[in-house]
């Protein structure tokens, strides 16, 4: 028996933003309702939806989506290595960038660098002041981290078509103004009013939010691209001892057109 299960590009989005839209309202609402009433229920919920806090849904949802992403960064890899890709190298440093943001949003390893000697020695050196927007100041070390890596895949953003180079333009925006911005911001507030207000809540939510928008909007652009080289993908699974057959990777009508002409440009 042969079982096939179509899947659609649009609708894994659509999948992903729709429980974007579900954690983000149950966090918010979650939040406020056990900050007006003193209940251990409300409290219990509070902590298993808070995008803010760690080891609850939305950190798992966080991290299947970063590794998803890694994988299909390092799929494109492989079939770039296969074609000789000039920027093979460039995908495959994604899918292990990914693989170790996923990594990082279950550990919190980013919050353990706050007051750590590297940040503390690179403030001094700033000039900067462990107060205000660098109140959390493992953003110090992040910074030139996230500035040095565009600056290395700029040629390789605009390498891309108009469409797939304006989503991955947007994606990468969306993701740092959570994942710095909106950081940012609730290190000011936390530092000017503590953490205990409303607003802090809703600057801790829309962080977590914008990187989850962030990376999906990214895997969106995956399968846009991955989609120029193949059509599907069908996994075989055979019964008794005989050889497991390789998945088999269907061409797209796209390479019909001279692929560096219709993707790269000089």
């Amino acid at each position: 028996m042969n079982l096939n299960i179509p899947i659609s590009a649009k609708k894994i989005i659509k999948f992903l933003l729709v429980i974007i839209c579900i954690l983000t309202s149950l966090s918010l609402l979650t939040e406020i309702i056990s900050k007006f009433l003193d209940n251990r229920i409300f409290e219990f919920f509070s902590d298993i939806f808070n995008l803010g806090t760690e080891r609850n849904i939305p950190t798992l949802f966080s991290v299947l989506i970063l590794w998803l992403a890694s994988f299909l960064c390092a799929l494109i890899t492989f079939i770039k290595k296969e074609k000789g890709d000039r920027y093979t190298i460039h995908w495959g440093f994604l899918a292990v960038i990914f693989l170790l943001l996923g990594w990082d949003e279950g550990v919190q390893l980013h919050d353990a660098l706050t007051n750590s000697a590297l940040a503390t020695n690179l403030s001094s050196i700033a000039g900067i002041k462990k107060q205000g927007v660098f109140t959390f100041n493992w953003v110090v070390i992040a910074i030139p981290i996230v500035f040095l890596l565009g600056l290395s895949y700029l040629k390789f953003v605009w390498s891309f078509p108009i469409k797939q180079k304006k989503l991955l333009i947007i994606a990468a925006i969306t993701y740092v103004m959570g994942a710095l911005g909106m950081e940012m911001i609730s290190a000011l507030i936390f530092d000017t009013i503590g953490n205990k207000q409303l607003i802090y809540m809703f600057t801790s939510t829309s962080e977590d939010a914008l990187e989850m928008l962030g990376v999906v909007i990214f895997i969106d652009f995956l399968l846009l691209h991955l989609g120029l080289y193949i059509d599907q993908i069908t996994i075989n699974f055979v019964k008794g001892d005989e050889p497991l057959p390789s998945a088999h990777l269907l061409p797209s009508s796209a390479h019909l057109i001279d692929e560096k002409m219709q993707n790269y440009v000089d």
